[in-house]
């Protein structure tokens, strides 16, 4: 089926249909939705990793161990911390002009 290219209003319905019935594992759904580039068993992996090293990370002497491990970042997570970074660095200059900070880029 070929799809559209470039549409008008009547187009949404049936481009919203078609996305309504991509699979998950989808190149599309994949791009717009992070969370989707790992399946079932690889989150059910991850789980089990991080349980496993928290298992061997309370069972470490007390006095010894080092900080509480944390979990592997998702690319949902990922994802998300790359949006609020680039949320951050597009609003630095209205930020500065707020604060009064002159200056090249906020030097």
């Amino acid at each position: 089926m070929a799809l559209p290219t470039s549409g008008g209003p009547d187009d949404l319905p049936r481009l919203a249909m078609l996305w309504e019935h991509l699979p998950e594992g989808s190149r599309c759904a994949r791009r717009n939705y992070p969370e989707l580039k790992w399946d079932s068993a690889t989150y059910m992996l991850w789980r089990i990793e991080y349980q496993l090293r928290l298992l061997a990370w309370g069972m470490a002497d007390k006095k010894k161990r080092p900080a509480e491990p944390q979990p592997i970042k998702t690319p949902g997570e990922i994802a998300e911390l790359e949006r609020r970074k680039a949320n951050a660095l597009a609003s630095r200059a209205e930020i500065d002009a707020i604060l009064g900070l002159g200056g090249h880029g906020g030097d």
